[in-house]
């Protein structure tokens, strides 16, 4: 999983992790102090909820948006593949990786 801040300091302050002890993802600020936190077995943080504001946050909590690709780069050629026929056509042997 490749993240970034809005603000381009990510670099400097990895701030989003995932507790295993308390099943939560949490945002810390640049200066290390928890300040927002989510409750959450899945696999990224969820970004259909509202995020809690921890004791050193600051409300509203920022908004987290999960991107499929990289979208400060430009988008990768598409890969489109249409497989016209009915049944019994061979379309199951014309597969490649």
């Amino acid at each position: 999983m490749a993240w970034d801040r809005a603000d381009g300091k990510a670099a400097r302050s990895p701030a989003l992790s995932y507790s295993n002890s308390y099943s939560s993802w949490r945002i810390s600020r640049l200066d290390g102090h928890l300040a927002y936190d989510i409750t959450s077995d899945e696999e990224m943080p969820p970004s259909d909820r509202e995020w809690h504001v921890y004791k050193k946050g600051v409300a509203p909590a920022p908004k987290v948006v999960l991107h499929h690709l990289d979208p400060r780069e430009p988008c990768p050629k598409p890969n489109v593949v249409f497989v016209l026929g009915g049944p019994g056509t061979g379309k199951g042997t014309m597969w490649r990786a």
